[in-house]
């Protein structure tokens, strides 16, 4: 089969040619005007293309992204690194596929672009040419002897060694700085095994003792330079060894000169500490904290004449403040502290219009759309750029007035887009999943509403079609940090709830935020369990009685999937009201248990909670677990509870499933091994997402789907029943 040259003026191959050589392949159909309209499956959602990292080429006359598919027939993922025109008129040619494709960059010259891979080995920098279509390491160019500016390296070391973690082009293409995870002499961990290793709270973790990382607490992260035209690599910094050490937010200066970066301090703080690096002379200068954590590569932004650094800052509960640091007389400004990146933190500095432009889903205690804004360097008011009804994140670098993003709606799916920074006008480029046209999809709206403490809330109500013509349908909530991205599963973290597929079979969903909350130090209960607990508590039962108000739903037959921190909500709900009817606990809850205080064996995991519970559960400050312990407080439960948790989370989870199985409580337990926080496993997504779907149809709608098929799990259910009914009276 031949080549063709592509609308980009580069050559491509067919999507035939670079399709996995054994094994499934990501292609993407044409689009078509189908009349007919089917209704969705979970193997619709499992399949979901995902869009990823548009990022629009120096010249900007094309974007590359990256598309990422599950596939059951192998349970994995494949990932392609597509590139289409910036007009839009063609289709997207596919230029490589792997089994992980992250970090897309555009090398200066326009010519090629960069990511980092391991399907070759370990985590490296891979480099393809446009023009020949031939993928190369960057790190494996016959470099010289590694040197260092500011410590000795052993020779045999390289960031070809190691695991690259994050990279970043110097803009005048003449240095990449690459964030390294290098690897521990074996001989460490062997005499850790023969001798033994005092335990270190600050460096090392449970888990770390269950995997057998017996030289964990020898890790640590190293910064490097590596120069294109020398091929020669430097290491100019190494963090100390603690929890979670690490490097971030590289960021060059526009002239190449600098680079910016933030790294963990030695003490252990929350702050990350700030410095600059002199490409030229490989010369340290430690700026100071960053008075918060740095979480993104791209929320750090130099000002045009490099004598000034503006940066997003976070605290651990997600507090952000917008700083401008002068490189002069290195004095600190705080610009705003009300907004609220998300995930995905971005800011970009036009200098010639003094201003900030950043992505903020809301501004203070307000929700919206995740979307962009604009800020006067000086401060005042954010002005919102996109559309209200819109989601603008993953966006690229600014040129020319113009960036690329990942743009979508509630009811309308991901494509890379161009959004214009002026006016914040955007124009996707590509479809990435055209059968969803034909797809008939419930409809998604946005509420907002109070709670009783007069805190602002928000969701995305999924209303089944029919609920009009039949009245009153039951209710699932699904929490939480939805921030206006396409709805089929209720979002890209929770891969197994599928939310348009229960409004499709008649029952309502709400995608609920919690409520925002100002930030604290130091132990404090009451702010703490307001925050964490009955603030969300009380908007979930301001919008039930809401919506029951309109008649919309059944508040007898309400239900909730609580996964991560909304698993405690689930479990405040049915331990301190009668609200839901139904729960589903998706690696959730542990917050508030006496056993979490202990079981990670982490000191940072400690205080966090004393910061929430008020102190430990020992002496005076145990009677506040009392108060909302899932496990303390299971005597209380009457509502059937489906337990779903990977291997790991699953032994935390034990501590009140024990209590479960003491007070009869209805509860169905799986454990998903191989996964983990989020589920990852295709196989377990779709397994899941089909169990949580028969689960709430059998207690919600007394609906037992293809009963025939699944004779133990109906049958487990229904003695299940028995036991919830025999705790109702």
């Amino acid at each position: 089969m031949a080549c063709s040259i592509g609308a980009c003026g580069f050559e491509v191959e067919c999507e035939a040619e670079v399709a996995h050589a054994s094994g499934p392949s990501i292609s993407i159909p044409v689009a078509t005007d189908s009349a007919v309209e089917r209704d969705i499956t979970l193997e619709d959602m499992v399949s979901f293309r995902d869009v990823h990292e548009p990022r629009q080429s120096p010249n900007g006359r094309w974007v590359a992204f990256l598309v990422r598919q599950a596939f059951r027939s192998c349970d994995c993922y494949r990932v392609a690194l597509y590139v289409v025109a910036s007009e839009g008129r063609d289709r997207p040619q596919k230029l490589i596929e792997q089994s992980t494709i992250t970090h897309l960059q555009w090398a200066p010259d326009g010519e090629s672009v960069t990511f980092l891979s391991s399907d070759k080995g370990s985590t490296q920098i891979w480099r393809l040419d446009l023009k020949t279509r031939r993928a190369s390491e960057v790190l494996a160019q016959s470099p010289k002897e590694a040197s260092a500016s500011t410590q000795a390296v052993p020779k045999s070391q390289s960031p070809g060694d190691a695991k690259i973690l994050d990279y970043v082009w110097a803009p005048n293409g003449e240095n990449i700085a690459l964030v390294v995870d290098p690897p521990i002499d074996p001989s460490q961990a062997a005499v850790a095994a023969r001798d033994g290793f005092r335990y270190d709270e600050s460096t090392m973790g449970a888990r770390d003792l269950i995997a057998g990382d017996w030289a964990v607490a020898k890790r640590s992260t190293q910064l490097w330079l590596y120069n294109i035209r020398a091929k020669r690599q430097h290491l100019v910094w190494t963090t100390s060894h603690r929890w979670l050490s690490r490097i971030e937010a590289l960021s060059w200066s526009p002239s190449g000169k600098s680079l910016a970066f933030f790294y963990s301090g030695a003490d252990g703080g929350e702050a990350d500490e700030m410095a600059l690096v002199d490409a030229g002379s490989l010369s340290i200068s430690v700026q100071g904290t960053a008075g918060g954590d740095i979480r993104s590569p791209e929320s750090v932004a130099w000002s045009h004449d490099e004598r000034a650094i503006a940066y997003l800052s976070s605290s651990v509960r997600s507090a952000y403040v917008l700083y401008i640091r002068s490189l002069i007389d290195q004095s600190v400004r705080k610009i705003s502290d009300r907004i609220r990146p998300g995930a995905l933190p971005w800011l970009h500095w036009d200098s010639d219009r003094h201003t900030l432009l950043f992505l903020s889903n809301g501004i203070a205690n307000d929700r919206r759309t995740t979307g962009l804004y604009s800020l006067s360097e000086g401060g005042g008011e954010e002005t919102r750029l996109t559309a209200l009804t819109e989601k603008v994140e993953d966006c690229g670098v600014v040129s020319k007035a113009q960036m690329a993003c990942v743009r979508q709606g509630v009811s309308t799916a991901p494509t890379p887009a161009l959004i214009n920074t002026d006016n914040g006008t955007a124009r996707s480029i590509a479809e990435v999943n055209p059968e969803f046209k034909s797809i008939r999809l419930q409809p998604v709206r946005e509420l907002h509403w109070k709670n009783a403490y007069g805190d602002e809330t928000s969701g995305f109500l999924i209303l089944p079609r029919r609920a009009s013509a039949e009245g009153r349908v039951p209710l699932v909530l699904i929490g939480y940090n939805f921030s206006g991205e396409f709805v089929t599963r209720a979002s890209g973290n929770l891969t197994t709830y599928p939310a348009q597929a229960l409004a499709r079979d008649g029952i309502a969903v709400l995608l609920f935020n919690p409520p925002r909350y100002e930030d604290w130090e130091g132990p404090d209960f009451a702010r703490g369990s307001r925050a964490f607990g009955y603030g969300p508590l009380s908007s979930m039962q301001a919008i039930i009685s809401l919506l029951n108000a309109e008649g919309l739903i059944d508040p007898n037959h309400v239900g909730m999937m609580g996964h991560s921190l909304s698993g405690f909500w689930a479990q405040l709900a049915i331990t301190q009201t009668n609200l839901l009817s139904v729960v589903e606990l998706h690696n959730g809850g542990t917050l508030s248990e006496p056993g979490m205080y202990w079981e990670a064996g982490m000191k940072q995991i400690r205080e966090a909670q004393e910061e929430i519970m008020g102190g430990p559960p020992y002496g005076d400050t145990y009677k506040n677990y009392q108060s909302v312990a899932f496990s303390l407080n299971a005597n209380r439960i009457r509502a059937p509870i489906l337990m779903e948790y990977d291997a790991e989370e699953a032994l935390a989870a034990l501590e009140y499933y024990a209590a479960l199985q003491h007070y009869h409580v209805p509860v169905d337990f799986f454990v998903y091994p191989n996964d983990g926080h989020v589920t990852s496993r295709p196989e377990h997504q779709l397994i899941s997402s089909q169990r949580n779907l028969d689960w709430f149809e059998f207690w919600l709608l007394g609906r037992e789907n293809d009963a025939s098929l699944k004779a133990d799990q109906y049958a487990h259910w229904r003695n299940l029943k028995v036991l919830a009914d025999q705790k109702a009276k």
